[in-house]
């Protein structure tokens, strides 16, 4: 009986540190999953771009806001160029070199009646993460 009783009390034990390794090895990958996201995070740039209003002028705001610097930036304008007949842009806007993070670049903008009420914007950069990363954007006029 007592026999029975220690090979019982030793199968529970083994089940339970069983469970309990295979909890800890769960834990670990999750662990070592949001540290590879954070490292990945700090070596991305991430570009985003708004109006600013400035009196009777617009500023069309290119920022970067993420962790690591934006190279090369282009920006290639989505929206049809007859619904931009009432936006003025320079011809081309960019390429930018570099923008740092957390810093901002600004291109001139007159808008006139009847101009449309989004702009779609698609900006290409490099960053420490990877090569001609892209985000297309839609920026409210």
């Amino acid at each position: 009986m007592s026999a029975l009783g220690i090979m019982g009390g030793l199968w529970a034990y083994f089940r339970h540190d069983k469970k309990l390794k295979s909890q800890e090895r769960d834990k670990n990958e999750k662990l070592l999953r949001e540290m590879r996201k954070s490292e990945e995070k700090e070596l991305q740039a991430e570009i985003k771009a708004c109006l600013i209003s400035n009196g009777g002028t617009y500023k069309l705001r290119f920022i970067n806001t993420g962790l690591s610097d934006a190279r090369e930036v282009r920006v290639e304008i989505q929206t049809p160029k007859e619904e931009l007949a009432s936006v003025l842009l320079d011809e081309d806007l960019g390429p930018y070199s570099l923008i740092n993070p957390n810093s901002h670049i600004d291109e001139r903008i007159a808008l006139r009646e009847g101009h449309p009420k989004v702009i779609c914007i698609k900006v290409t950069w490099n960053d420490a993460f990877r090569m001609n990363r892209t985000s297309l954007l839609s920026v409210p006029l």
